[in-house]
């Protein structure tokens, strides 16, 4: 009795660990986007590699549901972290809506090879992307963490660098994927320098304003005077030989 009830108990923690909202790639049509959001018990029948109820599976589920959902991914090695280090500093990213994950490497590679397949714990995504390498995979090296962010704010990713700048090299930044793209530790430190998009967005509308006010018409204008007086002598010049011919 009391061992079918321990099985019973495990079996609702599997169904509950379960319950992670993944993304499901699919061809996008015009304006569409490529993520759309499913629920792994939507899925018809889950072929996974390693037993569904296994930590294993549940840690790719729960990859795939960081990958899929946001933007901008902190790769950082994490160095002889105490507790209470690891709490004050998962406390200042909290205080700039970013969050710290430790992974394992292993499993966190197995998810990237599958990442654009339904389920990437399955059978089928091991077979069909065995040979594959993810570009994010060379930054998996030694411990790692991820920081993730879920949107690409310049402000709040300036603030989460210094916190890692200041952290004596318990925190220290491999590389990033922002919207997509692998960056280098540079090229992260030159988009957070860019500024916040409202500003970019006024930047550009100034840029556009001015272009259409002044050096942009203008150049259209005479662009279009030019071609007109270039047409227009083509033109004189035939009817003065079809007039030639005849006399």
């Amino acid at each position: 009795m009391l061992f079918s009830v321990s099985r019973t108990v495990c079996s609702l923690r599997s169904v509950v660990r379960w319950s992670v909202t993944i993304r499901r790639y699919v061809p996008a049509t015009a304006g569409q986007s490529t993520a759309l959001p499913i629920h792994l018990s939507m899925l018809p029948e889950r072929n996974t590699v390693k037993a569904l109820n296994s930590r294993k599976v549940y840690l790719v589920d729960r990859y795939t549901h960081m990958l899929r959902t946001h933007p901008v991914l902190l790769v950082v090695q994490h160095n002889n972290l105490t507790t209470q280090e690891s709490f004050l500093l998962r406390a200042q990213l909290v205080k700039n809506d970013a969050r710290l994950t430790v992974i394992r490497n292993n499993l966190m590679k197995v998810t990237l090879r599958g990442l654009t397949s339904p389920d990437p714990a399955s059978w089928e995504a091991r077979e069909k992307h065995k040979f594959e390498h993810h570009p994010l995979s060379v930054l998996l090296k030694g411990p790692t963490a991820f920081i993730l962010l879920n949107e690409l704010d310049t402000e709040k990713l300036k603030a989460v660098i210094d916190i890692l700048e200041k952290s004596a090299g318990k925190l220290m930044m491999m590389g990033a994927q922002i919207e997509g793209s692998l960056m280098s530790r540079d090229e992260v430190d030159r988009v957070k320098n860019l500024g916040s998009l409202p500003q970019l967005r006024a930047e550009l509308a100034g840029v556009l304003e001015v272009l259409r006010g002044a050096g942009l018409v203008s150049t259209l204008s005479s662009t279009s005077s030019r071609l007109y007086l270039t047409l227009d002598g083509l033109k004189k010049q035939q009817e003065a030989e079809e007039s030639s011919g005849e006399a």
